[in-house]
Formats: C-alpha cells, structure tokens, sequence
C-alpha cells in the first residue's frame, strides 16, 4: 500500500509539475497574443493616419496643379500680348487692306 501511495504521490507531483510548466507556458502566450493585438491596433492607428496624410497630399497636389494651370493661362495670355511680330504683322495688314481701299475709292472718285 506505502508503495502504492509512494506511486500516486510522484504521479501527483509530475502532474502538478507539468500543470505550472503548462500554466507557466500558456500565460507567457498570453502576454504574446496581448502585445501582438496592441502592436496590430498601434498598426492599424499608424496606416489610418498614413491614409488621411495621403489624402491631404492629394488635395494639395490638385490645388497645385489647379494654381499651375492658372499660371501656364496667365503666361500664354501675357505672352500673346507681348507677341510684337504678330501684333507688327497684324497692323501691316490692316494698313495694306486701308490702302488698297483708299487706293480703290480714289480710282472710284477719279473715273466718272
């Protein structure tokens, strides 16, 4: 019988071994699925506003490029202004039209 409790003892003692080796075990994955879950919320936080970053820099870029497009118009208006050939060759036509019509009311006036 003494052998018997003796058996039952170190069975109990394994076992009780085993159960803190096995509690000790699962409250160290615990502590891991606990940091890996606060790691993932700090993650999701961290591409939340990585996305509102992204989309401010978009409507920046759309303003800019808006202001751009604004600037190329202003120039190419500037530009056509400042354009003398063409303003130069313009007249020159104008001029060569009005002569040609004064030189025909003349004729005009001359021949009864």
């Amino acid at each position: 019988m003494n052998i018997d409790i003796s058996r039952a003892e170190s069975t109990y003692v394994c076992n009780d071994n085993e159960l803190q080796a096995l509690s000790r075990e699962l409250e160290a994955i615990r502590k891991s699925n606990e940091s890996l879950l606060e790691a993932g919320h700090c993650y999701k936080q961290e591409l939340h506003a990585l996305q509102n970053h992204a989309d401010l820099l978009a409507l920046q870029n759309n303003d800019l490029q808006k202001e751009l497009d604004e600037f190329v118009m202003t120039d190419d208006i500037i530009r056509s202004g400042l354009d003398r050939k063409g303003r130069v060759d313009n007249m020159k036509m104008q001029n060569n039209y009005i002569t040609t019509q004064s030189m025909v009311d003349v004729e005009k006036s001359r021949s009864p």
